[in-house]
């Protein structure tokens, strides 16, 4: 027997729009979600402004973000084995417990080898 998928009701835009208008989200969880975002991708003056203006703690501390800042820019430069250095140096333990970690830096290291050799 086929089991024949039921087709999902689809919404106008005016619809979608009034769906939208009715939906509140709190100030303090789109606060949080901006912070998140700062925070990951390593914007260490916004966080500080954001947390200033908007009281929302960044759950990190900010030597460990220009930690986070110098691994991210040394592999984004392509020099892995020195974010493999600066990630020891934070925590020694992180590539022995992280193996998948472990694993896509040996990754990029090979494909900086590949790109180095062409």
């Amino acid at each position: 027997m086929d089991v024949v998928p039921k087709s999902q009701p689809t919404v106008d835009e005016a619809q979608w729009e009034e769906k939208v208008k009715a939906y509140h989200l709190p100030r303090a969880e789109i606060n949080k979600v901006v912070m998140e975002y700062l925070v990951k991708e390593g914007f260490k003056d916004a966080v500080g402004a954001f947390q200033e203006e908007s009281g929302i703690d960044p759950g990190i501390n900010m030597s460990m973000l220009d930690d986070q800042i110098r691994i991210r820019d040394a592999v984004e430069a392509g020099s892995i084995q020195e974010a493999v250095e600066l990630v020891n140096d934070v925590d020694p333990e992180i590539l022995d417990t992280n193996s998948t970690l472990f694993f896509h830096l040996q990754q990029q290291q090979l494909l900086e080898l590949i790109k180095e050799a062409s």
